[in-house]
């Protein structure tokens, strides 16, 4: 179990003193609350890699506007723009990790492009600083013994079916076989 968790992403700038848009990853409330420590990923220049949230305004069930004190000048909050936020794991309430956590129930599904064509089975869910990313053995036998990994966005999920323990995904062409060259 890793001990920093992709919380949320910074969408946006607020104002000129560094005020963040920020909102919540995939699957998870919004966590960020005042005094914790933020990882931003990927590291910019000339911008603080850790910050403290000073103050979170302006919040709906999944945005706010966040403060941080590290971060004082609108170049700085512009240079964020697009990263990720991560928290430890030890300093969020277990229980608004269930959902992300349940994530793992995943593992040995099938997955299926959204043509029909089944592409593999789930091996494990794993927590990368950028995104959640599927591990995958395929299904072609000529691949037996190897693992890929698949992006787990939004953008690809067409369906979960939970009664058969498909996962349907409309993957980018090219995706898979670049894998394997």
């Amino acid at each position: 179990m890793h001990s920093w968790i992709d919380v949320a992403t910074v969408t946006a700038t607020k104002n000129l003193k560094g005020g963040l848009v920020v909102r919540s990853a995939a699957g998870l409330p919004f966590l960020l609350v005042q005094g914790m420590e933020v990882a931003f990923v990927p590291p910019q220049l000339d911008v603080p890699r850790r910050a403290r949230v000073l103050q979170v305004q302006s919040r709906t069930s999944d945005e706010a506007v966040v403060l941080f004190d590290e971060l004082t000048t609108a170049e700085q909050a512009f240079a964020l723009k697009g990263c990720h936020c991560l928290v430890r794991r030890s300093d969020l309430d277990p229980e608004d990790l269930r959902d992300w956590d349940a994530l793992n129930h995943w593992n040995g599904w099938r997955i299926c492009e959204e043509s029909g064509q089944e592409l593999g089975t789930i091996l494990e869910v794993e927590e990368r600083p950028m995104q959640l990313c599927l591990h995958m053995a395929p299904a072609e036998p000529a691949y037996e013994g190897e693992e890929l990994l698949i992006p787990l966005v939004d953008e690809f999920i067409v369906d979960v079916d939970e009664e058969q323990s498909l996962l349907v995904l409309r993957l980018p062409t090219g995706l898979i076989e670049a894998q394997r060259s």
